[in-house]
């Protein structure tokens, strides 16, 4: 009886242990006395429009917050608070990279150091049909300060399907006959990524997919 009472006691106290061990885990562990340190996989970039820019925050605590500042040439040009989605109302212009971190902040207090930086770019390609006999897409790459070279992908889809073509230096221009070993046709709609790779090693995202289509030429 002896040997059962210590062994029902002994389960009691592992289960307890167990239980206090697991709603740690899962309830939200107050930030008031933790220090956070946020990396590139705690925040991104959700859309880029004319006017704002909008971010998307996964933070680790569901009782702080994320101060979030965007720059363009080294200045902040815009800066926000917010839990899970923030909004920076900036006009971005086109052939320019921008800078964006994040810092975590807890009842108006910073409780961690700024996140690395992320950066996205809003290089727009020239795009040029060329009539040679064969229809034939010249592809541009904008001088870019900072920009080491940009990696052009192609698809027929917008969403998937892209495939690396060339990578090219900023000012460089190439021309294109195909895509995936197949000639260009009439009546579809090609699809063109620029991921831009920077100097400094920065991940870079690429704010716009372009996209051409070839028009029959009669003359």
């Amino acid at each position: 009886m002896k040997s059962a009472s210590v062994k029902k006691v002994l389960s009691s106290l592992l289960l307890a242990l167990m239980l206090g061990l697991f709603v740690t885990s899962v309830r939200p562990v107050s930030a008031e006395a933790a220090t956070v340190s946020l990396t590139r996989k705690n925040f991104s970039v959700s859309y880029i429009g004319s006017s704002s820019v909008s971010f998307k925050l996964a933070l680790p605590y569901s009782d702080i917050q994320g101060v979030v500042q965007l720059f363009e040439n080294g200045k902040l040009v815009g800066k926000t608070t917010a839990s899970s989605y923030a909004t920076i109302d900036y006009a971005v212009k086109k052939n320019k990279t921008y800078f964006y971190r994040v810092r975590p902040i807890y009842q108006g207090k910073y409780i961690g150091s700024w996140s690395p930086r992320k950066a996205f770019s809003t290089v727009t390609l020239k795009l040029q049909q060329k009539y040679d006999g064969t229809r034939t897409l010249k592809v541009t790459v904008p001088k870019m300060s900072g920009v080491k070279s940009v990696t052009l992908l192609m698809s027929t889809s917008k969403t998937s399907g892209y495939k690396k073509w060339k990578t090219l230096k900023p000012g460089k221009a190439r021309s294109c006959r195909s895509i995936n070993g197949k000639k260009f046709a009439t009546g579809t709609t090609y699809y063109i990524r620029a991921k831009v790779n920077l100097k400094n090693g920065t991940p870079c995202e690429s704010a716009y997919v372009q996209n051409y289509y070839f028009y029959n030429r009669t003359y």
